[in-house]
C-alpha cells in the first residue's frame, strides 16, 4: 500500500512524549512490512526564516516531507492559534498527494497544521482516517484543561476558550528544538557534551531564582462575566467557529481512530454523533522490549516512583502533593521513598527539594528506562487531565512494576485490581493516600502483583508487531 501519514514534528527534532515517538516507530514498522509510507509533518523552525519551504528526504524506507518554518502558528487571535485554514499549505498538501497518490491518508492529530487538509483530502477522494492523540480539534489548549486548573465541560463553546487563553496563552514557536537537533547532527560530542552541562547548569540557576516568585496557577477572576463582556466579539466568534468546523470535518471522515474508551465517551459528549471508528491501544518499539523486573520481598521503606507525577498541575502535581502531606501527618515519614523523574514543575521544586523522602533526578530517555524503573517497588500516575492514552502507566506495567493510576485515558484499560495495579476511583488526594497508605501497611502484596504481571505480560503489553499489522488491517478495511 501506498501510505500517507500526517503529523507533528518528527523523531529526534522532537524527543519527549509518546505522540511523536509512537509516529516514527509506526512509520518504521510498516516501511519494514514493504509498504511504501509517507509522512508530512511540521518540522524545523529556523531563526529569521522568512519563507515557508518543504524539504524532501529519506530514513529508513521512510519518505519524509517536512514543512518547515511554518507561519501558521503565528496568525496568533488573543493568545490562540489560527488553525482552520491555511492557503499556501493547502497547495503544498496537494501537490503532495498528486505526486504521492496515496491509498489512505492517516492524520495523527494536526500537529500545528490546519484542519482544513481534511477536506483536500476529501477533495481528492483518498479515504482518511483521524487518530485522536489529544484533544485539540475541541480544545485550542490541547487537554480540555482550563487556566483554572480543572478539567474543561463547557458547552459554550468559543466564549470558555477565549477566556482560558487571555490567561494561559500558548508559546510561541522557538527555534530552540532546531538548533538543538541541528548542534547534534553536526558538532562534535565532547563539543556537546560541554555545551548540556552550561545548559543545566544555567537553567538550575534560573529556577532557583524564580522559584520564590512562580506561580503554579492564575489568579481566578473575581467575575468572570465581567471578563467575558471585555473579549471581543469576533474573538469569540472564532473560537466558536474553530469548533464547529472541526466537528463538521471530523463527523466527514472515513474513520476516527481511538486509543481508549474514556476518548469515545469525551468526543461522544462534544460531538454528539461520531462517523464509523475503531478503539486500538497504540504501543512504541520499546515497550515490549522493556526487561521485566523481579519483586521477591519488599519491606520498608518502600520505593514509589513517578515519571511524569510533578511536571505540572495537569499531571497531577498537586495531587500527589497533597496525598504525601496525607500521609506524612498519618506519622509514615520516613518510611518511604518517592523517585521523581522528568520535569518538575517550578510551583513544586522547593516541596521536592526540601521533603526528605523525595528524590529528584531529572529528565531521562527512553534508553534510560531500565535504570529508571528498577529504583521502583510501585509506579504512580497521577493525572488529572484527561489523557487519551498515558504510556508511562503501560510503560511501568511492562516493566513488571505495578501502577496506581488516575481514572484517565486508557488507565482503566490496563490498570486492573488484582492484576496490574490499583484504579483510583477519583481523583482526590484522599484516595491516592489511601492506596499508598495500603501499601505501606502490607508491602508483601507487591511481590504478588508482580507475579502477576509476569504472568500475563502478553495480554497485558501489546508488541510493535501487533499494533503495526493492526494499523495494517484498519488501513485496508478503510481502503476498500
Amino acid at each position: 500500500m501506498r501510505i500517507l501519514i500526517v503529523g507533528h514534528s518528527f523523531y529526534p527534532l522532537v524527543a519527549y512524549g509518546g505522540l511523536v515517538q509512537s509516529t516514527n516507530d509506526l512509520l518504521e514498522g510498516l516501511a519494514e512490512r514493504g509498504h511504501q509510507v509517507f509522512y508530512f509533518c511540521q518540522g524545523r523552525f529556523y531563526p529569521r526564516a522568512r519563507s515557508l519551504r518543504l524539504k524532501r528526504w529519506r530514513r529508513k524506507g521512510v519518505e519524509f516531507r517536512e514543512l518547515q518554518n511554518v507561519p501558521l502558528v503565528q496568525q496568533r487571535i488573543g493568545g490562540g492559534i489560527n488553525d482552520l485554514e491555511s492557503e499556501v499549505i493547502e497547495k503544498i498538501f496537494q501537490q503532495m498527494l498528486e505526486e504521492v497518490q496515496p491509498s489512505v491518508v492517516h492524520f495523527r492529530g494536526f500537529g500545528g497544521l490546519p484542519s482544513s487538509l481534511l477536506d483536500r483530502v476529501r477533495q481528492h477522494k483518498v479515504p482518511v482516517i483521524f487518530s485522536v492523540h489529544d484533544y485539540t480539534p475541541l480544545c485550542p489548549t490541547h487537554f480540555l484543561w482550563d487556566w483554572q486548573q480543572q478539567r474543561c465541560q463547557d458547552s459554550q463553546q468559543g466564549r470558555r476558550c477565549a477566556e482560558c487563553l487571555r490567561h494561559q496563552p500558548l508559546p510561541h514557536p522557538s527555534p530552540q528544538a532546531t538548533l538543538r537537533y541541528e548542534a547534534e547532527r553536526w558538532l562534535p560530542a565532547a563539543m556537546l557534551q560541554g555545551i548540556r552541562s552550561v545548559y543545566r547548569w544555567w537553567k538550575h540557576r534560573n529556577e532557583r531564582r524564580e522559584q520564590p516568585s512562580h506561580r503554579e496557577t492564575a489568579q481566578p477572576s473575581q467575575d468572570n462575566t465581567g471578563l467575558l463582556e471585555q473579549i471581543p466579539l469576533a474573538e469569540v466568534e472564532f473560537y466558536h467557529r474553530r469548533w464547529r468546523q472541526n466537528r463538521e470535518r471530523l463527523r466527514q471522515v472515513d474513520c476516527l481512530l481511538f486509543q481508549s474508551q474514556r476518548s469515545v465517551q469525551i468526543f461522544q459528549q462534544w460531538l454528539s454523533a461520531l462517523p464509523p471508528y475503531r478503539v486500538i491501544a497504540p504501543t512504541m518499539r520499546h515497550i515490549a522490549a522493556l526487561p521485566v523486573k523481579e519483586i521477591s520481598a519488599v519491606s520498608l521503606p518502600v520505593n514509589f516512583g513517578t515519571t511524569a507525577g510533578f511536571a505540572g498541575p495537569y499531571k497531577g502535581a498537586r495531587l500527589l502533593k497533597e496525598a504525601i502531606e496525607m500521609l506524612d501527618r498519618r506519622g509514615w515519614q520516613g518510611r518511604y521513598r518517592l523517585h521523581i523523574f522528568g520535569a518538575l514543575h517550578p510551583a513544586y521544586q522547593a516541596f521536592v527539594h526540601q521533603h526528605p523522602d523525595l528524590i529528584y533526578y531529572g529528565n531521562y530517555q527512553r534508553e534510560d528506562l531500565p535504570s529508571v524503573f528498577r529504583r521502583f517497588d510501585v509506579g504512580i500516575v497521577p493525572s488529572v487531565c484527561e489523557e487519551t492514552y498515558g504510556y508511562a502507566g503501560i510503560e511501568m506495567i511492562a516493566a513488571g512494576i505495578p501502577v496506581i493510576a488516575t481514572p484517565t485515558g486508557a488507565a482503566p484499560e490496563y490498570v486492573v485490581p488484582e492484576l496490574s495495579g490499583w484504579l483510583l476511583p477519583d481523583f482526590s488526594p484522599s484516595a491516592l493516600a489511601a492506596v499508598l497508605e495500603h501499601i505501606l501497611q502490607q508491602p508483601e502484596q507487591l511481590v504478588h502483583l508482580n507475579q502477576q504481571i509476569r504472568q500475563h505480560r502478553n495480554s497485558l503489553v501489546k508488541s510493535l508487531e501487533v499494533f503495526v499489522r493492526e494499523m495494517e488491517a484498519l488501513y485496508e478495511s478503510v481502503g476498500s
